[in-house]
């Protein structure tokens, strides 16, 4: 008999069930996990061998049911050894088998690598768990805190809770593993002075953190004491196996529950998750930060259920929902947001949990995620609850400016929640936020001039009448088509047969003195101007991609370097910009310390990278790493020259890195200018200067790294 009759006739299909979460429901049968239904259609034979459901036509045996459940859960697995092998550690079958060994050469040095690393975090969340036992019979702090949270012993079993103290994963499992493999599975960390190893999440409380396969892969560590000295929560650190912008917290365990409950609840942290559990709400996952990434955001749309959004009742939390709402409903995902200011119970799911707050007090506060949008930004614009004409306007704008939500579907449902909330009539609100469907001047005006036309005039006039600030203006594109439709209402500028527009005095009389514009002139200073036109970032491959700022993002570029220098050091860009004449863009710190050069001193090294993590810009000061023959020697170099000096090779730059965390640039396709493209030898001074000959288009490459609606911070 073969290794596979053996499995079909040892396992058991209930079993596996359990095991992936599927509960049998009342009338013997289970609700398929491989499609949406409401009526249980799936059965297993009395024997326990076969599988079939009547809904979606699917069946077979176990070894079927794991390969279509694995693939369910992106997980595609071509070799049926791989089945095997699971089903019968899982079921402790008593079958002879293994898969092949490392003697034979079948597995991969990569597939070895990961295999040894999901040992290692096996062990130390056994070991993690079996310490905290130990604590719980002493009513230890570790203990105490879960306690203190409300976390009861069924929770903390169930997600393999553990604890850390002295060093114990470090000693205990460096007698059977490599300090090397430990460093690498985010086990140990390296002290960059004395390249010794040390534990990484030394007395903290650990959290186990799974892949979709329920794989230990890393851990959240929250450390038990009150020194504010020390980073509260920590994540193990990237790894072979854990890629945390490609982890949902207790995925694993949610997705089938949430297809049964035909909801998943998307949270913040793992405490976040912890808590939903203990309240009933075990369809909870946490995107472990406040941004969504795009590998999340296919997992969720993998499952094809509804989503309630519950992210931290603050400012960071409510603003980071008003951004995944639209990205959920462009997937065609329904979503649901608990307005936790209703409750009054605190900002999160434990703070729920410990106010007594429960699973009905929940469902009761859901909102749909258009409704709380509109709330958040009528909220940010409403002083005194007085609501006005341009109120409405100036929502409106900010809504539909995300492309996402530009549609006849939103538009409709915004004119009828402000009726709804702020008692006007429809063909009021609908006046409001289309004034020129109502003014029959202004339509034949833009059937007769378009929007480019009086652009191009517009920037005619600047040039004749030397005003560089209007030149400016418009070249950063802050003159948008919202100041065409408002400048023109009222038909002042429009000839009486509506085919002339009196461009001049539009200009004079209208634009120069828009807020918008009396702004700009206010605050614009051409001394930046150099350096937000140099932009620079890297792609996939680590090639560097020039970049186009449109006038939203050199906003937010000035507004990082107010808050990353002091006066001096803005006064110093102002002063001598010809040095200061290049900027990187970086997503993350990984990315931020590639712009360094091998062997840069390695305490401002170490300065920037800190910097950089807490949310500023980093600066490379290259007079500090190269001394004036340099200088004399890379003059003579037009590559090096281009890196490393200013224009008239009579100083070094200094270069400054942009926090683009959590993308915060938005940066799209229309941002690359794939033409300007070049290696840029930041990687390794090895390659200085090099052109690289394998052009990669930044559109495919860097966007598929970049359009993720950015990194999210550990937590």
């Amino acid at each position: 008999m073969s290794v596979y009759d053996d499995i079909v006739k040892q396992g058991s299909i209930t079993k596996m069930l359990e095991y992936y979460g599927v509960e049998r429901q009342h009338n013997g049968m289970y609700k398929c996990p491989f499609h949406n239904e409401d009526t249980a259609s799936f059965s297993v034979t009395n024997d326990d061998k076969h599988w079939e459901c009547f809904g979606c036509h699917k069946e077979g045996t176990i070894i079927d049911f794991v390969k279509e459940i694995e693939a369910q859960r992106g997980h595609y697995i071509e070799d049926f050894k791989e089945i095997y092998n699971f089903i019968i550690t899982e079921q402790n079958l008593s079958i002879d088998f293994t898969l092949p060994s490392e003697g034979n050469q079948r597995l991969s040095e990569e597939d070895k690598e990961k295999n040894l690393l999901y040992s290692i975090m096996k062990e130390a969340q056994s070991l993690s768990a079996w310490r905290l036992e130990k604590d719980k019979e002493s009513n230890g702090v570790a203990y105490k805190y879960l306690k203190k949270r409300h976390i009861s012993d069924d929770t903390i079993k169930e997600f393999g809770l553990g604890y850390n103290p002295k060093y114990l994963l470090q000693s205990k499992l460096s007698k059977k593993f490599k300090n090397e493999d430990l460093f690498k599975a985010g086990i140990l960390s390296k002290n960059d002075n004395d390249n010794k190893y040390y534990d990484s999440e030394n007395n903290r409380l650990l959290v186990p953190i799974s892949d979709a396969q329920g794989r230990t892969v890393a851990f959240g560590g929250r450390i038990l004491s009150n020194d504010k000295k020390t980073v509260k929560y920590k994540n193990t650190k990237v790894s072979p196996i854990f890629q945390k912008k490609a982890i949902l917290f207790n995925y694993h365990r949610a997705q089938q529950i949430a297809k049964g409950e035909n909801e998943i609840v998307l949270v913040e942290g793992y405490f976040d998750a912890i808590s939903a559990w203990e309240l009933g709400l075990k369809n909870a996952v946490a995107i472990m930060g406040s941004e969504l990434t795009n590998e999340q955001l296919i997992m969720i749309k993998s499952l094809n259920v509804p989503v309630t959004l519950c992210l931290d009742n603050d400012d960071v939390g409510r603003n980071s929902m008003c951004k995944i709402i639209p990205a959920l409903y462009d997937e065609g995902i329904e979503v649901k947001v608990i307005n936790a200011r209703q409750l009054k119970a605190g900002k999160d799911m434990n703070d729920f949990l410990i106010n007594g707050v429960n699973k009905k007090n929940i469902e009761e506060v859901k909102v749909k995620g258009i409704d709380f949008l509109f709330d958040y930004y009528f909220s940010s614009e409403l002083s005194n609850n007085s609501i006005s004409a341009d109120v409405i306007k100036s929502v409106y704008n900010k809504i539909i400016s995300d492309d996402r939500l530009n549609d006849s579907y939103i538009d409709n449902l915004f004119q009828e929640y402000t009726c709804k909330h702020f008692n006007y009539e429809k063909n009021e609100v609908k006046g409001i936020c289309h004034p020129h469907q109502n003014n029959s001047e202004l339509g034949k005006a833009m059937r007769n001039c378009f929007g480019s036309y009086i652009l191009n005039k517009l920037k005619q006039i600047a040039i004749n009448e030397d005003n560089n600030i209007l030149q400016k203006f418009l070249e950063q594109g802050r003159f948008n088509f919202n100041h065409i439709l408002n400048g023109f209402e009222e038909g002042k500028y429009i000839s009486d047969d509506g085919r002339k527009i009196d461009i001049g005095n539009y200009c004079k009389e209208y634009l120069l003195n828009t807020t918008e514009y009396k702004e700009f002139e206010k605050t614009y200073d051409g001394s930046f101007d150099k350096i937000l036109n140099n932009v620079s970032a890297l792609d996939k491959s680590g090639n560097s991609v020039k970049v186009k700022l449109n006038a939203h993002q050199k906003d937010l570029v000035m507004s990082q370097f107010s808050k990353s220098f002091n006066i001096e050091g803005t006064e110093a860009l102002k002063k001598d910009n010809d040095k200061f004449a290049k900027l990187y863009i970086a997503d993350n710190l990984d990315e931020c310390k590639k712009f360094f050069d091998d062997g840069y001193d390695k305490r401002d090294l170490r300065y920037n990278l800190s910097r950089f993590s807490e949310g500023y810009m980093a600066r490379i000061n290259y007079s500090a790493q190269y001394s004036q023959e340099d200088l004399k020697r890379f003059n003579k170099n037009p590559q090096l020259k281009d890196k490393y000096l200013n224009s008239k090779g009579n100083a070094f730059q200094v270069v400054l890195i942009f926090n683009n965390t959590g993308n915060i640039l938005d940066l799209k396709a229309e941002n690359y200018i794939s033409n300007e493209f070049q290696y840029d030898s930041i990687i390794s001074n090895r390659e200085q200067g090099i052109p690289s000959t394998n052009y990669k288009n930044p559109r495919t490459s860097r966007m598929a790294h970049n359009n993720n609606m950015g990194h999210p911070p550990d937590g």
